[in-house]
This record gives C-alpha cells, sequence and structure tokens, in this order.
C-alpha cells in the first residue's frame, strides 16, 4: 500500500526555470537535485555579479538568491536585477533569499531593496518544493495551478492545511469565504490607500487591522503579516514607511489571487467530474 507522505507536495506542477545563485557545491548539488527530479531546469550561478548577467541573459520563473556569496552579494545582486528590469521593462522576476540566518532588521532591508521572501537553511524537501513552485507559479499568470505555501514555513499565500482545518474539508464553505474575501477587498484596499494617500495614521492602522483578520481567516499568512506590518506602523503614528509595506502588500494579494482561482478552478473538476 502507498500513499502520499505528510507534507508532500503533491503532483509536479508545470515545467518551471530557476536560477540558483549559490557559491556552496552541496547546496547547488541538493538544490538542482530537488528541483530537477521534478522536471523543473535550473541555471546556476556561482556568485551575485553571474546572477545578475544570467538573469540580463534569459528569463526566468524563480530566482533563489543565497545572501552571503563571493565577488558580489545577494543583497547588491538583487538591487542590480531590479534596476535593470525597470531599466529595460522586462517583467519582475520574484527573488527569493536561501539563507541560513536573518533578522528582522535584515529581512526589512532585503524587502526594501527588491527582494519577494525568504526561505530557510537547511532545505527540506517538501517545504521547499511546495514553496518555490507556489511562488513560481505567482509570477506566471498563464500558468492556472494553485498556489499553496510561500516564503517562509510560517508565512503561507494561502496554507491550505491550515484553511482546511478552518473549513472542515467543505468545499460550498470554501467557496464562499473566498468569494466573501474578494468582494471584500476592493473597499478594505481603497480605504487602506486612502489613509495612507492622508496620512491618516489612525484609519491606517484600523484598515489594515481588519485586512488582518479577514486574510487570516482565510490562512492567507503572507498578506496578514504585511497588513500587521501596515498596522503596526499605524499603531506608532509614523507611516514613513507605509508606501513600501502597501508595494509588498498588493504584490501578496495578486498572488493570493492566484491561488484562490486555482483552488475555485479545482472545485470546478471536481464538481464536473
Amino acid at each position: 500500500m502507498t500513499g502520499k507522505k505528510e507534507n508532500d507536495p503533491g503532483r509536479p506542477p508545470c515545467r518551471m526555470k530557476f536560477l540558483l545563485a549559490e557559491d556552496n557545491p552541496m547546496n547547488q548539488k541538493l538544490v538542482i537535485s530537488i528541483l530537477c527530479n521534478r522536471g523543473h531546469e535550473v541555471v546556476v550561478a556561482g556568485n551575485g555579479r553571474e546572477a545578475v548577467a544570467a538573469a540580463r541573459r534569459e528569463p526566468f520563473d524563480l530566482i533563489l538568491m543565497d545572501i552571503q556569496m563571493p565577488v558580489m552579494d545577494g543583497l547588491e545582486a538583487t538591487r542590480q536585477i531590479r534596476a535593470m528590469e525597470e531599466e529595460t521593462g522586462t517583467p519582475r522576476t520574484p527573488v527569493v533569499a536561501v539563507t541560513a540566518h536573518v533578522l528582522p532588521e535584515e529581512k526589512e532591508r532585503c524587502f526594501s531593496i527588491g527582494m519577494d521572501g525568504f526561505l530557510g537553511k537547511p532545505i527540506r524537501r517538501n517545504e521547499f518544493l511546495s514553496a518555490v513552485e507556489a511562488f513560481g507559479r505567482a509570477a506566471s499568470a498563464s500558468d492556472g495551478e494553485t498556489k499553496e505555501t510561500l516564503v517562509d514555513k510560517d508565512k503561507a499565500v494561502l496554507d491550505r492545511p491550515a484553511f482546511m482545518s478552518i473549513v472542515g474539508e467543505n468545499m460550498d464553505l470554501v467557496k464562499d469565504l473566498i468569494d466573501l474575501y474578494w468582494q471584500s477587498l476592493p473597499k478594505q484596499m481603497a480605504n487602506l490607500r486612502e489613509a495612507l494617500d492622508a496620512g491618516d495614521a489612525v484609519q491606517c492602522r484600523f484598515w489594515a487591522h481588519a485586512l488582518k483578520g479577514m486574510s487570516l481567516n482565510l490562512s492567507a499568512r503572507q498578506t496578514a503579516d504585511i497588513a500587521l506590518e501596515m498596522e503596526l506602523i499605524g499603531k506608532s503614528g509614523d507611516l514613513a514607511a507605509g508606501e513600501d509595506i502597501w508595494q509588498r502588500l498588493t504584490a501578496a494579494v495578486d498572488r493570493l489571487q492566484q491561488a484562490t482561482d486555482g483552488i475555485l478552478a479545482e472545485i470546478a473538476d471536481a464538481d464536473s467530474g
């Protein structure tokens, strides 16, 4: 008798192309083995300079970026990639840091220069696959697959196991909650944007708190986490970081839309079968 192991990422999604910026040969081998055995393509850059050159040369679904590398570190490489994208008008490629130790202030710095998330070392196969495949799918408008988890174990685009534990596998309830979320979100986001533009910290805190709560009901942990950041700066009265948080929030919402669309498509397929 065989069965899917706990936390197994499930059937492979569409083939993806990754850029791995990593100088450690053992880490290179591990990541290449995991991704290639799933049918993906991996291009390796041994330092940040090589990563920038590769990103300029060809498109990728996702860039996995080590922070500490020789010649050019991951932060500077990401900064140059973002500048190149802006100059050339090429689509924005998600960049995820793969690192063992990142302090909260270092994470904020990474976000500020254009990184999109974090994955921890040591790499664990199933968690790693779920995260990188979800993040890569989020960037592809042509890919209708659902996303399950995102950066860090505790930050998910849509944490499906947690969501299913909330709804008790009731697919009608799943559809209702998703529909309610997207019906409510435009007003939430519009009010939050208005408060941010007006410099109204009280209203910023109020609407960010509301968004956080509704996102947690959907187990949309990344959106909820970023909304919490907005809530906290509203509480402090200092909205200086508001625009950066807003940009990350809207990107997270876009990824969440892809995830929920995928879930609804799966339910529709099951109903038609």
